[in-house]
């Protein structure tokens, strides 16, 4: 995930210097590349300082790991400065024609992965495509599909049953997670609402719930490795947070700091190997056991943050808020999957967005609460 977010990146990064340098000459930074610039920097040097003092006073500090995902952390601050002047360049038209067109991409691999055709050697034993398993395709699928539910494009009804009943079909709690997020947004109380609701609750009797249940059934006692990998982050999270006073181990060095714990032990056994042990199983346990309290008060910011984006996209259809805004809205708005539900670490397109969107909610004039007449970049 960190590789092809550095190269989605790259190409955002190149893209602007050949436009800046052949098509317009170098001016002063728009509105919007200045505010993000100075909020991305205060991050970089809050998480490069509490990672130093922990380094200090800590002999498990795993300085290389800390030293290469930083670089990963640095083109992730550049991407966002220029990612989002784009991104508010465009209209609500341009932003809808894209993401229609990505839905459309994502809907051809959601039907490779029916075939069980891998198309690369990595990958779970159920590759999506170009995805490396079903979790990963709907956290992808996430702030696309909560964008056209709360604007109601047209046909957004048969892209929430497409991906909802190939949910059910192979078996994916994430998939079907985020349908259901996207289903909230687009309920407004209209006679078509209602059928959407009905049908949905007729197919989810019809269909065998036993996956599912066990995948819900959150208990130490689970046979289901993912719930048991779920809360063997969560575990290693809380032993991290004790034996660090609070502090938490620090930025990448989840995993490290602390005794196992005998939920981990268990995950060794029933895969034979340790998985999932680095990444805390979901991001906001790797949030807590790395960075402690800030990582707990991080959490519940992003919550706050993720319901006001909720209300936006509900009040889409009464105007005043621009393509960006709204699609900024979405990737905060399903944020939370991919930090409780199924995470995959820090460097992924996703929670590259909802992290975008975060910085972009602070203060006043945010782009997030914008009008869409204010959202005009100056031009050098």
């Amino acid at each position: 995930m960190a590789v092809g977010l550095l190269a989605y990146i790259g190409c955002l990064v190149a893209y602007d210097l050949a436009d800046r340098l052949l098509f317009r000459p170098t001016g002063s930074p728009t509105p919007i590349s200045a505010k993000l610039s100075w909020r991305a920097a205060v991050l970089l040097i809050f998480i490069a300082g509490h990672s130093g003092w922990l380094f200090l006073s800590s002999p498990d500090f795993q300085l290389s790991r800390f030293i290469g995902s930083y670089f990963f952390l640095l083109v992730l601050a550049v991407g966002s400065i220029v990612y989002l002047p784009r991104l508010a360049s465009l209209t609500m038209v341009e932003i809808a024609t894209r993401i229609d067109r990505v839905l459309w991409f994502m809907a051809l691999n959601a039907l490779i992965g029916l075939t069980g055709v891998a198309l690369f050697r990595y990958g779970s034993v159920k590759p999506i495509g170009v995805f490396s398993e079903p979790s990963h395709f709907g956290l992808a699928l996430a702030p696309l599909l909560a964008y056209v539910s709360a604007i109601r494009s047209r046909g957004y009804q048969w892209k929430l049953a497409f991906f909802f009943a190939w949910a059910v079909w192979i078996q994916n709690l994430t998939t079907l997670l985020v349908v259901a997020a996207c289903l909230l947004v687009s309920l407004r109380g209209r006679l078509s609402s209602v059928a959407m609701l009905l049908v949905a609750a007729l197919a989810l009797l019809l269909i065998d719930l036993e996956y599912f249940i066990t995948r819900l059934l959150i208990s130490a006692e689970s046979d289901n490795l993912s719930v048991v990998v779920l809360l063997s982050g969560w575990e290693t999270a809380l032993t991290m947070l004790a034996s660090s006073s609070g502090w938490g181990g620090g930025f990448q060095q989840f995993g490290f700091l602390g005794a196992v714990g005998e939920l981990t032990e268990r995950v060794a056994q029933m895969t034979g190997e340790s998985i999932n042990r680095y990444d805390g199983g979901s991001t906001a346990a790797k949030l807590v056991g790395e960075f402690g309290v800030f990582g707990i008060l991080g959490l519940v910011l992003v919550l706050v943050m993720s319901f006001k984006a909720f209300l936006r996209l509900r009040k889409s259809e009464q105007g005043g808020q621009s393509g960006s805004a709204l699609f900024l809205s979405a990737s905060l708005y399903t944020l939370p999957i991919e930090l409780f539900a199924r995470g995959v670490g820090y460097f992924s397109p996703t929670l590259f967005l909802g992290v975008c969107a975060a910085l972009m909610a602070f203060g006043q004039g945010s782009l997030l609460e914008s009008k869409a007449r204010g959202l005009q970049l100056e031009r050098s």
